[in-house]
């Protein structure tokens, strides 16, 4: 019998072309179940603490999904005080409200949410605590998780005292904390407010020993009805300079975030 020959005139070997023949049918049937057992085979799900949306929202703590609701809000009652080297006018925004919103920023960076209240409320100087009372009243309606009010004031010279407290860290301005009674008009829960401030003031003496003038408090009720945790503090006087008014601000941030963290 006559064998068959390649191209090459070499004899052709009968299982080498059954096996060239039959390689890429196994190939192909190989392949072919692999998807099958692929289609048949669920896909893999994401583990539930991966997953993000709402679903993650709503595992989350309280505390974390309200990590960004202010609990505070800063005001100026009189707006226009400024500090040494400003001419105070009415309607026009004095240093005070510098020193205000350094307390706001310097609160949010310690992870105290804060917001600050831009509104010139002495345009009418005999009815500023009026116009206040009603900003306070509007942010208290579109906020209702804050809880701490603090109307920043900058407090006039004092003869033979100074505002000015200097030491190795920089140039500061003593601060004074304010607190409304019942004496003039109903205000039931002002001591609750005075216990906060001498919280506050603890915590300011603890940072800066003589930081604190003092803690007074007055006839007046100041707004300080609208919460157990209001505050009315005079950082320096027309002694000292805007710089030194922000330094205690941020002070004083501090001492806010402590007591609310006790």
């Amino acid at each position: 019998m006559r064998r068959r020959r390649n191209l090459w005139g070499k004899p052709c070997d009968p299982r080498r072309q059954l096996y060239r023949c039959l390689t890429p049918l196994l190939l192909a049937a190989l392949f072919g179940a692999g998807l099958w057992l692929g289609w048949r085979q669920p896909l893999p799900q994401p583990a539930p603490a991966a997953r993000i949306g709402a679903e993650t929202l709503l595992l989350l703590p309280r505390t974390e999904q309200a990590a960004d609701v202010p609990r505070v809000l800063v005001y100026t009652t009189h707006s226009s005080e400024g500090y040494a080297g400003e001419q105070r006018r009415a309607g026009v925004a004095g240093g005070v409200t510098v020193a205000a919103q350094s307390l706001c920023d310097a609160l949010n960076e310690l992870g105290v949410a804060a917001i600050y209240c831009p509104t010139l409320h002495d345009t009418d100087w005999n009815n500023a605590y009026t116009a206040s009372l009603n900003s306070l009243l509007e942010y208290r309606q579109q906020y209702p998780s804050l809880e701490v009010f603090i109307d920043v004031h900058r407090d006039a010279a004092l003869a033979g005292y100074t505002t000015v407290l200097a030491n190795k860290s920089g140039a500061y301005a003593k601060m004074m904390l304010v607190v409304g009674t019942n004496a003039s008009l109903e205000h039931p829960a002002w001591r609750e407010n005075k216990a906060f401030a001498d919280s506050v003031a603890a915590s300011l003496e603890r940072l800066l020993p003589g930081i604190l003038r003092d803690v007074r408090t007055q006839s007046g009720r100041y707004n300080q009805h609208i919460s157990t945790r209001a505050l009315l503090v005079e950082i320096g006087s027309t002694e000292n300079d805007v710089a030194q008014a922000q330094a205690s601000a941020r002070l004083l941030a501090q001492a806010v975030a402590d007591s609310l963290a006790d």
